[in-house]
């Protein structure tokens, strides 16, 4: 706050700030925050080519250059807050403010202030915004370029947002063997019970359609506040995929998260520490719904997918109170908490891959 004092008293009196272009070079090639970075001064034509030759060799595997993400971000710095970047102190700033006068309505006896969009008229809870408007949640995006390692293309995250629609969902409905008003354990239902049956719908679906689509459902106090389908083209935007959506958890200030799909697993070979599950000789396919939550453990829910020529089959639902969900390590570290250390898989190895 005192940075926001001067910098106004500064740009009153003085003139303008003094501020600097950076570019931030990143390699995405897992879901921890892990990956080799680097910062530049910002130039009108640094490429990609010229920006990766300054990230160490020894940190470029195969795994990396397979399915790794260069994301190249720009960053506007003023010279007297230079571990932040501009923008994003200024969201700090405004999210302090908001949070004063929040609580001085709670002295007073009023109603706190709500954020609304104008267009939807959604009311977006205040969860870990820290004050700050949904807009100002990952913003970063917007002045980020992901190009795949693979072959030099562009990659974008594609997240589908799905109504809250009966009608819709009742139209559905009659294509498969599911009753709508099951779909859901109904309001102010336990997690457990939720994640118990979203799972036994999606066995019945998977059952009629030989596949299903990668469903987030979110909630916060026990309550459903968005429902998204991810659309991952490759393994490597799975990796923005999941750091996107833990954006969206803040932004609709979600303490749980459900997801829904199908998934490959395959006990963890030493020998290659960084082979992806879907490429193991001895893989499995499964049908997974894994409930994340802000407090509380994980849980997840198995079912092993049998194919045989054109029929298709789901074997019994195993669950498992104790998983390393490294997949959702984005969602984690948006509700600043680590990811949860379990135990064994439910399929027997403490060493098992799985991949989503």
């Amino acid at each position: 706050m005192r940075w926001m004092v001067d910098a106004r008293n500064r740009i009153e009196k003085q003139g303008d700030l003094e501020v600097h272009s950076f570019v931030r070079a990143e390699v995405i090639a897992s879901h921890l925050n892990e990956g080799p970075r680097l910062e530049v001064p910002a130039k009108l034509f640094d490429g990609a080519s010229a920006l990766l030759d300054g990230i160490p060799q020894d940190a470029v595997s195969k795994h990396v250059r397979e399915h790794g993400t260069l994301a190249i971000q720009r960053r506007w710095v003023e010279n007297t807050l230079p571990d932040h970047e501009l923008l994003e102190a200024v969201a700090t700033a405004y999210g302090r403010l908001t949070e004063l006068v929040a609580s001085a309505h709670e002295q007073m006896g009023l109603p706190p202030p709500t954020t609304t969009n104008s267009e939807t008229h959604e009311v977006f809870r205040q969860g870990d915004r820290a004050g700050r408007l949904p807009c100002m949640i990952g913003h970063s995006e917007a002045r980020t370029l992901n190009i795949s390692l693979a072959d030099g293309a562009r990659l974008t995250v594609v997240s589908h947002h799905i109504p809250l629609d009966d009608e819709r969902a009742k139209a559905v409905a009659e294509s498969f063997p599911v009753e709508p008003d099951e779909v859901f354990a109904g309001n102010g239902a336990s997690l457990e019970d939720q994640l118990t049956s979203l799972f036994a719908t999606a066995r019945k679906v998977f059952a009629a359609d030989g596949y299903h689509d990668t469903i987030v459902f979110m909630f916060a106090d026990l309550a459903l506040v968005d429902i998204r389908q991810l659309s991952p083209e490759e393994h490597g935007q799975k990796y923005l995929i999941m750091r996107s959506l833990a954006n969206d958890v803040v932004r609709k200030g979600a303490d749980a998260v459900i997801l829904l799909t199908e998934m490959w697993f395959a006990p963890f070979d030493p020998q290659k520490p960084y082979q992806r599950a879907a490429d193991a000789p001895n893989r499995r396919e499964m049908l997974a719904a894994t409930l994340v939550r802000k407090q509380g453990e994980p849980i997840e829910l198995w079912a092993e997918i049998h194919r045989e020529k054109d029929e298709v089959s789901v074997g019994e639902t195993i669950q498992a109170d104790e998983v390393v969900l490294y997949a959702f390590a984005p969602v984690y570290e948006a509700w600043g908490r680590a990811i949860p250390s379990g135990g064994q898989t439910p399929f027997s190895t403490p060493d098992g891959a799985e991949e989503r």
